[in-house]
């Protein structure tokens, strides 16, 4: 389903609609509005997480993608913008696994240190 099927569902309403005799004006059933735009707002979420799940293209197919009229400027930026979250996300993500190894590499020093202790600790009692 496209906008276009949306724009027409729309019109089909509007026209068997009740007619206001003698005006411009037509009596349409709430429910049939409420229930339209129930399944417009349903249909542009599932696009706009469609977008989302969507793997991204490389940078240089999108520009020849869009080079040749195959992506719009808006889907070009979003594919550029989508290029720069994941970069930051992977750098993030980098930095991350990093501050978790130093600290789980110091806290693995920590424990060799309390374990010679306890070590040591129970060959002074082992001599008495």
């Amino acid at each position: 389903m496209n906008i276009e099927d949306f724009l027409n569902e729309l019109e089909d309403i509007i026209n068997e609609s009740q007619h206001v005799p003698f005006t411009q004006l037509v009596i349409v059933a709430e429910h049939q509005i409420l229930e339209f735009i129930d399944r417009t707002r349903a249909y542009t979420r599932s696009k706009h997480s469609s977008h989302s799940d969507t793997p991204s293209i490389p940078i240089n197919v999108a520009q020849q993608m869009y080079d040749e009229g195959l992506l719009t400027a808006d889907d070009l930026e979003r594919t550029l913008n989508l290029d720069n979250v994941q970069q930051e996300a992977n750098e993030i993500r980098a930095g991350a696994d990093e501050y978790a190894r130093q600290v789980l590499e110091d806290l693995q020093v920590r424990l060799d240190r309390m374990m010679q202790s306890v070590q040591n600790g129970l060959k002074e009692l082992d001599r008495i």
